[in-house]
């Protein structure tokens, strides 16, 4: 080889090593120790765990979300018209994260059952091999045959007994004692066991016969007529079946998930480019890099906001100036600098800490009673306890009915008294 393609292939090898060992050093650590189904399937056992928890979270916080936005609704019907802003704002804002928020959820749990369902095709295989690897071929006694002067059929059949495949990771037990926690925002690649290798973990068989004699007793492996050359019937014979494990279990095919350094944020092999000839397992890492985009979502609840975010939010201060009489001048309500004023009673009303905002605006709003008026009787309940649209509809309209009959009655305080003279002479 002359110099310049040595310098060539030394370059190109150097460049394949430098970006394994790149891919290894970025990888989930707990990843790079998968090395036989046992540890495969404990850890897409612990992913799908995982997935399931988050999604949770999601629909969870998502649920959280619709119990603040329906107390938020009903105590818009408050007595004071100033609170009423508030809540008013506060139940526009949480409609709109809704909105968004369920349709988010929503794509988000379908990927993560996609990934479920593909993840529970690859672990029942496993375990499929793993319980097809504990059995032993052994003599079916009184079903041999001779169905020629030159052939004996041997009957056989698999039993238990046989070798466990890979020691088993239990559920409190760790892939990696000195990483017991997978890093799945970094899982870039792991080695998962394709069906058409499943066949090359079953244990190596072994069948004894016994009862002959003058064979070649060399303890050397050969083919079968040479390691039975010049046997002879000596006494009974008998069948012995033996099995052992494989030395090598290390079968699993590297496969993708995030593309190197880009966890969380970009597949390897996106779906886009996958057709019906893909592989599993590539589908499968696809799907694991999905659904983890979407177990990493978050749902806003406005559960942990305060005054001084509320404050700057667009939607709040747009609201709350349409709504109150007060701020109603005002031109841009999201200038902050000419509306000092404006930002300080968001602030101070909504809370400057989450913590008084929650006390305020979620724990004592949703136990804060109301009225609620159905067929001849007005109730009061909890705003928490009025979940059905019946009771929903009863409050707020009932709520607004109070509202136009005090309008009304203010109306007619303030109507100039007639003048009978002008009315009289206007009937004539």
């Amino acid at each position: 080889m002359d110099r310049p393609t040595k310098a060539i292939s030394c370059t190109l090898v150097c460049l394949t090593l430098a970006s394994v060992a790149k891919t290894d050093a970025t990888n989930d650590k707990v990843a790079n120790k998968v090395t036989d189904v046992c540890k495969e399937k404990k850890y897409l056992t612990d992913l799908a765990r995982q997935l399931a928890g988050d999604i949770s979270k999601q629909e969870s916080d998502l649920s959280s979300l619709e119990a603040n936005l329906r107390s938020w609704k009903l105590a818009a019907g408050a007595k004071d018209r100033r609170k009423r802003c508030l809540y008013t704002a506060l139940w526009l804002k949480a409609s709109a994260l809704q909105q968004t928020a369920t349709r988010h959820v929503a794509d988000n749990r379908k990927k993560i059952n996609e990934a479920h369902q593909l993840i529970a095709q690859q672990i029942g295989r496993l375990e499929a091999i793993q319980d097809l690897a504990k059995t032993k071929i052994v003599e079916r006694r009184g079903k041999h045959k001779s169905t020629a002067a030159t052939t004996v059929t041997i009957a056989l059949q698999r039993e238990g007994g046989g070798p466990n495949l890979c020691q088993e990771v239990g559920n409190t037990d760790h892939i990696d004692p000195t990483n017991p926690t997978p890093d799945f925002g970094n899982l870039e690649s792991i080695k998962l066991t394709p069906l058409n290798k499943l066949v090359n973990l079953m244990p190596d068989d072994a069948l004894t016969i016994t009862g002959s004699g003058s064979c070649p007793n060399s303890n050397t492996e050969a083919e079968i007529g040479t390691a039975m050359l010049n046997c002879a019937y000596n006494s009974d014979h008998a069948l012995a079946g033996a099995a052992t494990a494989k030395a090598n279990i290390d079968v699993g095919t590297p496969t993708a998930v995030f593309k190197p350094s880009e966890g969380l944020k970009t597949c390897q092999s996106p779906t886009s480019t996958h057709s019906s000839s893909t592989p599993f397992l590539t589908r499968l890492g696809t799907s694991i890099c999905e659904a983890l985009i979407a177990a990493a979502n978050t749902v806003e609840t406005l559960d942990n906001t305060d005054g001084n975010n509320l404050s700057s939010d667009s939607l709040i201060q747009n609201s709350v100036r349409n709504c109150d009489t007060t701020f109603s001048h005002i031109e841009k309500a999201s200038d902050a600098t000419s509306n000092k004023e404006f930002v300080n009673y968001l602030k101070n009303s909504y809370g400057e800490s989450n913590a008084v905002f929650k006390k305020t605006f979620i724990t004592e709003t949703a136990a804060s009673n109301v009225a609620l008026r159905q067929a001849d009787k007005t109730d009061n309940k909890p705003i928490s306890q009025i979940t059905a649209p019946e009771q929903q509809a009863a409050l707020m309209s009932h709520a607004e009915g109070v509202r136009n009959a005090k309008e009304l009655e203010a109306a007619k305080k303030d109507a100039p008294a007639a003048d009978s003279k002008t009315t009289e002479e206007i009937c004539k």
